[in-house]
């Protein structure tokens, strides 16, 4: 599970938790099953999540997962210009900005527009300072890649998207005419021989390809549908001419040049021969292959292209190398909204504005649900430093995580669990574990108060709950823990204490008595304690104006609400002394 300790994990109710024996399997399809949850059985990882990863649906009032939520995609937009694109055109454009973003095929990062002459700007006023001159070029501030790597360049600084694809359709292809240590001598009048034929043939993109071919099928199902494959198109029709002429045919009879022609079969359609009717060789010539192997031999392996980078862009489908990838188009990104699959209501819609990152519905479950947490009693006296001050904020983190780390069999030990009530009302909390934690290695777990009240929050600070806190913890240093008192309580807050005397650590454990107990429990976390805790919250609510047309109570009233779920507590590791 987690790696520091203590930690809490909160049991989504959607899944079951149970680890039934084999001769009680039908327990596994009722998640309402009263059986103790077992944290070590392997189901429960894909059942427990921190606060953070739990949504709320104040409709059903329950918890909800990952797995419990369907997400619905409100808008595409670019995360680079952060322009919403309409949501008709998103198939059309690959997904892609067709704006002038683009990431550097080598380490994708934002690429950035500059012009040849930008060094010249600075002495030389150009004639109108309102148009730039040319040409531009894409460069990448982080790792100094650019187009002109690759013989591409610009002749006016937007629309680079339609120019590329001006570029494919010509048959040019990126080819390395200049380096970087030639590109800074370049004059604004030199001219970039980006024509130069490329070592790789060029490939139309994986959509323009399916166009020539469908265009090309198209034309040979015309052609075939003249010789008489389309005879029976509308036979379904009787009034049809179609209809009529075969029945005539049949009933009427045929002369012997009817007959012969009717006999002979149709031309089968062929298939695509060259580039120009969508076919795409992917053998090359002699020649090409032998100068790969060249260069290969020359950059080595370094100068290669990786899965990633050709997977990134249908232009760079067929690169085998570095210095011939093409910019990539900036992938689009969806801002989505969460509704509950239960009752379909909406439980996270973030605003519709790109720039701002703020939620305008969102139900945490952190916000509905009792916060637990746990802490050591008193530490051991062998660990406590003799001069806490003389230790670094580290080291102490690190004498504190020792202490959960160092567990001893059989010697009883106290928590202090802290229930922290977010809802502005009042609550009743009942918390219940099993006498001997589940798994291989079986510890007793006491709390020594289960049910007890806590105060409502306020959006109100309120100092005198803090310092009555504090003032507490000083003066009863040597109080003892009593059954059914609680040991702290503040305004919306209460902690008990909990004991805990581990288990022995059986080093039969694991496989072997897994087969042999028909039990799923995993058996390289048997020294983890984990403690499992029902926890049920009763409260009293006032009715909304929701609630009061989907349930017919009267506005303003109050109901009884409930909620229960399956939390576990990571208190530590088990020791043999």
């Amino acid at each position: 599970m987690a790696a520091t300790f203590p930690y809490t994990l909160i049991a989504c109710p959607c899944t079951s938790f149970t680890s039934p024996s084999e001769s009680n399997l039908s327990s596994i399809e009722d998640p309402d099953d009263d059986t103790t949850f077992n944290p070590h059985h392997i189901r429960a990882n894909f059942s427990l999540y921190p606060y953070e990863h739990l949504l709320y649906c104040d409709d059903c009032h329950q918890i909800r997962c990952p797995r419990c939520w369907a997400e619905e995609i409100m808008n595409w937009f670019c995360p680079n210009c952060l322009f919403e694109v309409p949501s008709s055109v998103v198939k059309t454009d690959g997904n892609r900005c067709t704006r002038n973003c683009y990431n550097c095929p080598i380490c994708t990062s934002p690429l950035s527009i500059n012009g040849l002459d930008s060094s010249l700007k600075d002495h030389l006023a150009p004639p109108d300072a309102n148009q730039p001159a040319g040409p531009f070029f894409l460069s990448c501030p982080y790792c100094d890649w650019s187009s002109l790597d690759v013989g591409i360049q610009f002749s006016k600084p937007t629309k680079i998207t339609d120019q590329l694809v001006r570029l494919r359709q010509g048959n040019r292809s990126p080819s390395p005419s200049r380096t970087r240590s030639t590109r800074t001598s370049l004059a604004p009048t030199d001219e970039l021989s980006s024509t130069e034929p490329d070592s790789t043939p060029p490939s139309q993109p994986s959509q323009d390809r399916f166009a020539t071919l469908a265009r090309f099928y198209k034309d040979q199902m015309a052609d075939s549908a003249g010789a008489g494959l389309n005879a029976y198109s509308d036979a379904g029709n009787f009034n049809s001419p179609n209809s009529l002429a075969r029945i005539m045919s049949i009933y009427g009879g045929l002369s012997h040049a009817a007959l012969r022609k009717a006999r002979e079969k149709p031309q089968p359609m062929r298939e695509a021969l060259d580039t120009t009717e969508g076919l795409e060789v992917l053998s090359h010539s002699a020649d090409v292959e032998a100068e790969s192997v060249k260069k290969l031999f020359t950059e080595g392996y370094e100068g290669t292209t990786t899965l990633s980078q050709r997977v990134s862009h249908p232009y760079n489908h067929h690169v085998h190398f570095n210095d011939h990838l093409w910019p990539v188009a900036t992938l689009l990104r969806t801002r989505r909204s969460k509704r509950c699959r239960t009752c379909r209501h909406i439980i996270a819609r973030p605003e519709p504005k790109m720039g701002s990152t703020r939620y305008k519905i969102r139900l945490l479950a952190q916000n509905n649900i009792p916060r637990l947490s746990l802490r050591l009693l008193a530490p051991t006296a062998s660990s406590a430093p003799a001069s806490a001050f003389a230790l670094t904020p580290a080291a102490l983190q690190a004498q504190h995580n020792t202490e959960y780390e160092r567990l001893r069999p059989g010697l009883p030990v106290q928590f202090l669990l802290t229930l922290t009530n977010p809802l502005f009302e009042a609550v009743r909390v009942t918390l219940a574990t099993p006498a001997t934690t589940p798994g291989n290695v079986a510890s007793r777990v006491t709390v020594l108060c289960p049910t007890f009240p806590i105060g409502a929050a306020s959006d109100m600070w309120d100092p005198d709950a803090i310092s009555s806190g504090t003032a507490k913890d000083q003066s009863t240093e040597d109080r003892q823990p009593e059954a059914g008192k609680v040991w702290e309580k503040g305004r919306n807050w209460t902690t008990v204490v909990v004991e805990v005397v581990p288990g022995r650590l059986d080093k039969k454990t694991g496989p072997t008595a897994e087969k042999a107990t028909g039990d799923d429990s995993k058996g390289a976390d048997d020294e983890v304690l984990e403690i499992p805790v029902f926890v049920r919250v009763e409260w009293e609510a006032e009715v909304t104006a929701e609630d009061a047309a989907a349930t017919g109570a009267a506005k303003g009233t109050k109901e009884s609400r409930e909620i229960a779920f399956w939390s576990v507590l990571g208190a530590g590791k088990i020791v043999e002394p």
